[in-house]
C-alpha cells in the first residue's frame, strides 16, 4: 500500500512476505514519484538536466561502491551464504537501482 517494503525491513526478511517480489514494484513507484526532479531540469535547459542526471548517477554509483566495499558484498555473484541480508541491504534498495532508471530516462 505504501510501497516502502524495499526500504523498511520486514520482520523475518523478504522470505516471510506473502508477495516477496513486490520490492520491484515499490522501486518503480518510488522512481516514478521522484521523476519530476529529473524531467523539470530538462524542460528548463537540456544541458542543466543532463548535468543533474549525470551527477545523481555518479553519486549513486559511488554510494553503491561504498556499501559494497564496507559490507564486503559481491556484485557479480549474490552472496549465497547470507542471501537474505544481501537481498535487504543491497539488491532491493532504491538507490542501488537508480542509475538504471536514469539511463532509461536519458534515452
Amino acid at each position: 500500500l505504501l510501497n516502502i517494503n524495499n526500504v523498511y525491513p520486514w520482520k523475518g526478511g523478504f522470505v516471510n512476505q506473502c508477495f516477496s517480489h513486490s520490492w520491484y514494484l515499490a522501486n518503480d513507484f518510488q522512481f516514478y514519484i521522484i521523476s519530476p526532479l529529473f524531467v523539470v531540469p530538462f524542460m528548463i535547459r537540456k544541458k542543466v538536466g543532463m548535468i543533474f542526471c549525470l551527477t545523481v548517477f555518479i553519486v549513486s554509483l559511488v554510494w553503491t561502491f561504498v556499501i559494497t566495499w564496507n559490507d564486503n558484498l559481491s556484485v557479480l555473484i549474490p552472496d549465497t551464504n547470507n542471501f537474505i541480508a544481501y537481498h535487504q541491504s543491497f539488491y532491493t534498495i532504491p538507490y542501488m537501482r537508480l542509475p538504471v532508471y536514469l539511463i532509461g530516462m536519458l534515452s
